[in-house]
């Protein structure tokens, strides 16, 4: 074992380079897949000893309303008011159960917060996405203890009067708001806006769902919303928390009979750190918020591309030392040492580059440093240490063993002399004929899975689809030594263009050392692969969720009265008001789906819709109308009469994508009025109408007041919706604003319309405390917003493949040393018959460049390729239609630093081979021989 080591320790002596850039190759691989993973990992990772915590000894949580009624309330985007109450028998049989330890019984409503006045952050006039503002839970309650341990500060007292300012919030929220203890913070509630003061900050390390939030007393609650405060959630604390299961099932079957209908959940579900809280307090999943299947995608591509750029790396340098081994073998090693000489160079490389590479990526993830990767979505990072060691394991050891066993078979099996004869070369044609088919049959499962029916929803879009796109890419391998002889002979005759070189020196210095030239555009197509396919695929999946240039300047709510009919008109002419577009907004139900429909598994459908009653030439119109639409069934001319006579509505186009059998013109649209009245709406279709940008935007601008996820619109003349909503207020105008005028220009003079509240107390800010809250959003401020949260998507999402580029170059290094080892014959030659030194460093040069060529083109080929279908696959599950949009300028960026890193990498290996003299090279290359 004793010589073994000295052998090893020799070979890396006489190596160092190799040495250096092997161990490289294995770390950098290895912390570039810990953090890719480990922070997607972290992200959705549940920490017990947490969860605990923030639930503060409460098990339960049973709140008022359907499903769908308590999601939709906790992902609401703005002000809105409360879910009815509990059902009147539910608080006294919980308190009168044997396992109850104590209930904390509140009101919660959406309210929107933020700091004190500043022309520079106000909510109120700059807009959602630019604002610094937090949109959270306002809890009346009357219990005497907080729902968690307080931070700092005290708890509310119960008995409170209406005309107390003091309010306690979770830490969370606090820190997000960037106020402390004894602050003044503005809430705008759907009765105005009020001024209250910090009392006390209870402990939250994490934004959860449940109890989380603002919390008052119950008079202060009745100021606040304007209606007395009544029950809608309780948590419930047991005296032995192992019961819970078998408690929940017994809440359950005497809840199953009352109205409203309760919910009950696990408060330590609940409180797990599943969903990620962005700086503007929306809740957003782990991952690219609007594009999970790239994000799945790019899971699965950063483990192949890890194991990959090892495999790569690695096996070259051990395949070239077939003679070395042979030569060992004939002076007396055994085929088992040979073995273990081998072995002991894998596990030693691969340990090194496993605890340094989970090292280096632990250090970029740990402690209290944040991760802004996926979506753009800044993630709090604590997990354990143990998943990343194992899966920096699963990369190093899992890479080596496959890159050195063909070697070490090889190695150890071929006889000394067989092992010291010259390998026959490989040239294109000694390929094996059943790798061409087999490639095109990897590379056809992609397609298919973008487009099959065979494969259900969510199995296709989660599973199916991220692999197809590996597939793909190993398929695209498959061809590469076909492509290669392709491209040779052109790219041949660029490269001597380019470097003064006769192209007959370089028409097939590729194909000449085929499996190395193969194996190093793989390691080089793995990052520039994926880095074109975000690029084309993220742009293109884009367009559908961005806003034109024809968006309203300022949207405007009024709460909560809304506008009375006599001030419209005033309120229409406001100075540097162009156009005033008043819309009647309801949230109906859809209530003719298809029977078994499954929607809670798509990020952009729900049965909730937004129903719009408006004049809606002013808002649809080509050249008039307030925001960018076109018809893709029916047309405005044959639309116009059947919605003057009423009875019709138009519909965006996402209903008639994923129901083109139940929505489409001519079809009958089914509505729940989703009021308290639950009357059934019907229209005929008259109309499907396309909206760019529209999910996100409505969101922003706070039109989604009553649901959070939202399924689609529909679109009615003022008329229809009076006729069907005939309690209904207009409670948002959009405006369409002159030149230079800025949307916060318009506060003052609505606020002087609309004020209701003349003699209240007026707060430091200079307004009155239940004034009308006029939420004003300026609605270029969150297009450009959108736009920039998109472009930092996919800036963050191809930081890794152009990191997974730049490992590649030690792929790079280790081919061109290898290939100048078996050419030196034939350098010595050149370099004897006049050849001169600047002239073999460009012909080294060359082949680096012809290898970036070739890879470039390649990946072009399969990121074009994968993006088109990885379209089809998003359009098809959004329920959109996005276009294929190829951003050259990115691209020609990363094929560029492509052809950089090979140029770059070609540098060494060029001086090595030109500074040698023609009798050195001549006496090397026949050792080779």
């Amino acid at each position: 074992m004793r010589a073994i080591v000295k052998l090893l320790l020799a070979h890396w002596r006489r190596h160092p380079l190799r040495l250096l850039l092997t161990t490289s190759a294995v770390t950098m691989a290895v912390a570039m897949v810990t953090v890719v993973i480990g922070a997607q990992t972290a992200a959705v990772s549940t920490d017990e000893s947490s969860a605990q915590r923030m639930s503060g000894g409460y098990a339960l949580l049973l709140s008022a309303g359907t499903d769908d009624d308590v999601e939709n309330d906790r992902s609401r985007a703005s002000a809105n008011p409360p879910l009815p109450p509990l059902a009147p028998p539910i608080l006294p049989w919980l308190r009168a159960q044997p396992e109850v330890r104590a209930l904390f019984a509140a009101t919660g409503a959406m309210v929107e917060l933020a700091k004190s006045r500043d022309p520079e952050t106000d909510f109120r006039t700059r807009g959602s996405i630019a604002a610094g503002h937090v949109t959270t839970a306002l809890y009346g309650t009357d219990n005497a203890t907080p729902p968690r341990p307080l931070v700092e500060g005290r708890w509310l007292e119960p008995g409170a009067d209406a005309d107390d300012d003091s309010v306690a919030i979770d830490q969370n929220v606090a820190r997000r708001l960037k106020v402390a203890l004894g602050d003044q913070v503005q809430v705008a509630s759907i009765a105005g806006w009020h001024t209250v003061r910090i009392r006390g900050i209870v402990d939250a390390p994490a934004n959860v769902k449940g109890l989380t939030g603002l919390y008052v007393a119950p008079a202060v609650y009745a100021r606040l919303l304007g209606c007395a405060p009544e029950p809608n959630r309780v948590a419930v604390a047991l005296h032995d928390p192992g019961v819970s299961d078998a408690f929940a099932e017994r809440c359950e079957q005497f809840v199953a009979t009352l109205q409203p209908p309760t919910k009950i959940e696990s408060l330590g579900e609940l409180m797990a750190p599943s969903d990620v809280s962005t700086a503007y307090g929306g809740p957003h999943g782990g991952g690219a918020w609007y594009l999970p299947l790239m994000r799945d995608a790019s899971m699965k591509l950063a483990l192949v591309a890890g194991l990959f750029i090892i495999f790569n790396t690695f096996s070259m340098g051990v395949q070239e030392r077939i003679r070395q081994l042979a030569m060992l073998r004939a002076i007396g090693l055994t085929q088992l040492q040979v073995l273990v000489l081998l072995l002991l160079e894998a596990a030693s490389i691969a340990t090194f580059g496993w605890l340094v590479g989970v090292g280096i990526g632990a250090t970029v993830l740990q402690g209290d440093a944040t991760w802004s990767y996926f979506g753009g979505v800044t993630v709090q990072l604590a997990f354990p240490l143990a998943p990343l060691l194992g899966l920096g394991a699963l990369v190093a050891y899992g890479s080596v063993a496959l890159a050195i066993a063909l070697p070490a078979y090889n190695g150890a099996r071929l006889r000394p002399l067989e092992g010291m004869a010259r390998a026959t070369q490989l040239l294109p044609s000694r390929a094996p004929h059943w790798l061409l088919p087999f490639g095109l049959l990897l590379i056809v499962v992609n397609p298919w899975a973008a487009t099959t029916t065979m494969v259900p929803d969510p199995l296709r879009s989660t599973t199916l689809v991220p692999l197809s796109f590996v597939t793909a890419l190993l398929g695209t391998i498959c061809l590469l030594p076909w492509l290669l002889r392709l491209c040779e002979r052109s790219f041949a005759a660029v490269a001597g263009r380019l470097l003064a070189l006769n192209p007959r020196l370089l028409a097939r210095q590729l194909s000449n050392n085929l499996w190395r030239t193969v194996g190093c555009v793989a390691a080089l197509l793995v990052g520039l692969g994926l880095y074109i396919v975000i690029q084309v695929w993220g742009r293109s999946m884009a367009v559908p969720f961005l806003l034109t240039e024809q968006i309203p300047d300022a949207v405007v709510h009024v709460l909560p009265d809304g506008v009375p009919d006599d001030r419209m008109a005033a309120i229409a002419k406001l100075p540097g008001a162009e156009a005033m577009l008043p819309i009647r907004l309801e949230n109906p139900l859809l209530a003719n789906l298809p029977e078994g429909t499954v929607i809670d598994h798509v990020d952009f459908f729900s049965k909730d819709v937004m129903y719009f009653g408006c004049e809606l030439h002013g808002l649809l119109d080509p050249d008039e109308g307030m925001i960018h639409a076109e018809f893709v069934r029916g047309s405005a001319a044959t639309a116009a009469p059947l919605l003057a006579a009423g009875g019709s509505c138009l519909i965006s186009d996402n209903l008639y994508r994923r129901f083109p059998d139940l929505y489409d013109v001519g079809k009958a649209m089914v509505l729940d009025s989703g009021d308290p009245r639950h009357a059934r709406l019907t229209y005929q279709i008259a109309g499907v109408v396309k909206m760019d940008g529209w999910h996100l935007f409505m969101r922003y601008i706070g039109m989604r007041r009553n649901t959070g996820r939202c399924g689609g619109m529909i679109f009615v003349p003022p008329a229809t919706a009076r006729a069907d909503y005939p309690d209904s207020v207009c409670k948002t105008l959009w405006y369409r604003l002159a030149e230079g005028v800025d949307p916060g220009s318009l506060e003052k003079p609505l606020t002087a319309l609309l004020s209701r509240a003349d003699g209240a107390p007026v707060s430091d800010d200079g307004l009155r405390d239940g004034e009308a809250y006029l939420r004003i959003v300026n609605a270029r401020t969150v297009g450009r917003g959108l736009q920039s949260k998109v472009d930092n998507v996919i800036k963050n999402l191809s930081t890794y493949p152009l990191w997974a580029l730049l490992l590649a170059g030690a792929a790079v290094v280790n081919t061109l040393l290898a290939a100048i080892r078996a050419r030196s014959w034939e350098i010595g030659i050149l370099r004897s018959i006049g050849q001169t030194r600047g002239q073999i460093v460009r012909m080294v040069l060359a082949e680096g460049l012809l290898t970036g060529l070739l890879a470039g083109l390649v990946s072009l080929l399969f990121g074009l390729g994968v993006s088109y279908t990885g379209t089809i696959a998003g359009s098809r599950s959004m329920d959109v239609t996005a276009p294929f949009v190829v951003p050259w300028p990115s691209l020609l960026l990363g094929l560029a630093l492509a052809l950089g890193v090979c140029v770059a990498a070609s540098v060494v290996p060029a001086l090595l081979a030109a500074r040698r003299e023609p009798s050195r090279l001549l006496q090397e290359g026949r050792a080779v021989e």
